[in-house]
């Protein structure tokens, strides 16, 4: 039995199974608008209202395909290492059990437990053992597996990368190809696989039907990204062929309710963009160098790196290459994690495979994520000259940063550094940072910077370390809204109730309250009623201390000395109460005011 027929663009189907379809698609209609660039900040993502880039571990490829592989807890354990996004493959590509020397690969899925796109006839003779295809049907079971991996993801945050097509390296791998002619029934696809993704080719009208098919069923969901294939420049895959499935994906996505970003995967390593396709919003990398974003900025498109591999089984060179790619300007980071295995969802599966995996690169990928996430994203731009000076010898530092209000720093080689960086005039504090557990290795008190280059040093560390330094904002101010804050006057204006009492310093002009003075109770509370503004933000500043006078006692082991505390909250109707209680435990509590050391002020 053999068929040529072309698949239809469109089809005729009964009223009642029309209207079933609109319903199921209103209830995957995303609350949100699917994920898009940055409308700031084009390097970066804005997903469900937020500033995101996108970072990932993901399994080969094959968790869509494998019906042995359960991919609820390697969702969770995605989310759970504070990871935003996961790659898949759809199926018109599979490989051997032995393929790239990959033991208990996710892409070689036993015949019998194998989904594709397309249906299976009731014919025999596909290279897998299985049923020959039929190109103009679909697999349901399929397609609903494709839906409840990305409604799953979406629960869990994770952005779904969905792969279309791939290179076909070899013959044993395009033997196995549901694209071949001998797998198939439609008389197509007979001329080898250099021939397979040819723009003038049979198998074209197969090839675009697929992709109008996966837009359409995916267009109600918020957390996809479309890439077209995957190395092609590795498989004689035509830039014209990949025109016409990013053409047929935008006209697609133009006659339904939502667009969806299409990623391009473009060079193995690095190499320079050219007359990119309007359509296009995202470039993937493979194994890529710094300069693939740096010499790509330009574009300000999203620049991504979406798989890695070949460096060993250590952590180290796929952080390394994680945050040199990402400080560098990119957007996307995926890294290829051979943890994940049909008997190990959960990603903790020792490795035979040539690259790395696990939960410790997983977590350290999340401190990657949560620092960048932690600043002011859509301001953030390459600082090329911001490390002036200080790399140990053989090392690199990278730096991202927004200019006068935020920056990070990657650091690797040496054990410890004198970094020298050049800071715009202001008042800054900032934090190392260890890649590896995302603990702070040392803490950079405020200090005043006049501009230009200043020294910081850092604590000693292995590998690598980052550094994140931000400005300090100014004090609030506003009018005062609070009586007495300074309790200069004694209580007027203040309620109270407790032990508790005033207390005068002369030498240090001020004046503070004392909380549970000799640990008495009940406990002192000060109330005041203050009107607010409805819609306005107030601040409630005030410093606090621990000892037997107005001044702190650091020797005391509960007073840690004197601490500026800052307190913001929303306006509306009427007015609002603020209470200061005193501590249960501590010998005594200072609430403090005067010219000296701040009066709590409330504006």
């Amino acid at each position: 039995m053999k068929t040529n027929s072309i698949p239809p663009t469109h089809h005729w189907r009964p009223c009642l199974v029309a209207a079933i379809c609109a319903i199921l698609a209103t209830a995957h209609a995303p609350a949100q608008e699917p994920i898009r660039l940055h409308p700031q900040n084009g390097h970066y993502f804005l997903f469900r209202q937020k500033p995101v880039v996108l970072i990932g571990s993901s399994e080969h490829y094959g968790a869509l395909i494998n019906l042995d592989f359960d991919y609820i807890p390697y969702l969770e354990e995605t989310r759970n290492r504070g990871l935003n996004l996961v790659r898949i493959f759809s199926g018109t590509y599979r490989e051997t059990s032995g393929s790239f020397g990959i033991q208990n690969n996710t892409l070689a899925p036993a015949t019998a437990l194998s989904l594709a796109p397309w249906k299976r006839t009731a014919v025999a003779g596909a290279a897998d053992g299985g049923n020959r295809f039929d190109l103009t049907q679909w697999d349901p079971a399929y397609f609903s597996r494709l839906r409840d991996l990305v409604n799953q993801a979406g629960q869990r945050g994770i952005v779904v990368e969905l792969t279309l097509f791939s290179a076909i390296y070899d013959n044993s791998l395009w033997n196995l190809s549901p694209m071949n002619g001998a797998n198939h029934i439609n008389g197509v696809g007979s001329s080898g696989r250099l021939n397979a993704y040819n723009p003038t080719g049979d198998l074209l009208p197969f090839q675009k039907a697929l992709a109008r098919k996966c837009a359409t069923e995916l267009n109600g969901f918020d957390n996809v990204v479309h890439e077209i294939c995957n190395e092609p420049y590795n498989g004689n895959v035509t830039q014209a062929w990949e025109a016409a499935i990013i053409n047929e994906l935008a006209a697609t996505e133009a006659e339904l309710p939502s667009r969806h970003l299409i990623a391009q995967n473009v060079y193995n390593y690095q190499g320079t963009v050219t007359n990119p396709h309007q359509s296009v919003s995202i470039f993937n990398f493979h194994y890529a160098y710094p300069n693939a974003a740096s010499q790509n900025y330009g574009l300000n498109l999203a620049l991504g790196d979406d798989e890695t591999g070949f460096a060993g089984q250590a952590d180290f060179p796929y952080r390394r290459e994680a945050w040199e790619f990402m400080l560098s300007g990119g957007g996307l980071f995926d890294h290829l994690d051979f943890s994940f295995t049909t008997s190990s969802e959960n990603g903790t599966a020792l490795q035979s495979a040539p690259g790395g995996g696990g939960v410790a690169i997983r977590r350290q990928l999340g401190v990657l994520r949560g620092m960048l996430e932690g600043l002011p994203l859509p301001k953030l731009v390459p600082q090329a000259g911001f490390v002036t000076g200080g790399v140990p010898s053989g090392g690199a530092a990278r730096a991202l940063g927004a200019l006068g209000e935020a920056y990070a720093v990657y650091l690797r080689g040496g054990s410890q550094a004198s970094l020298v960086v050049n800071l715009p005039a202001g008042t800054y504090n900032g934090q190392w940072i260890d890649t590896k557990t995302g603990a702070v290795a040392g803490s950079i008190m405020d200090f005043t910077h006049p501009g230009g280059h200043r020294t910081l040093a850092s604590p000693a560390y292995n590998e690598d370390i980052a550094l994140r330094i931000v400005a300090v904002p100014p004090a609030p101010t506003g009018p005062e809204l609070l009586v007495n804050g300074s309790f200069e006057s004694s209580y007027s204006g203040w309620l109270m109730s407790g032990n508790q009492a005033i207390h005068s310093d002369a030498t240090h002009g001020t004046s503070g309250v004392k909380f549970n003075g000799f640990n008495l109770q009940p406990n002192g509370i000060l109330t005041q009623t203050f009107p607010t503004t409805q819609g306005a933000l107030h601040t409630l500043t005030f410093n606090v201390g621990a000892g037997t006078g107005l001044q702190p006692e650091p020797t005391k082991p509960s007073g840690v000395g004197q601490r500026s505390r800052v307190a913001s909250f929303a306006g509306g109707f009427g007015q609002r109460t603020r209470q200061r209680r005193g501590p249960l435990v501590h010998p005594e509590f200072h609430l403090r005011g005067g010219q000296h050391d701040g009066d709590p002020h409330l504006s």
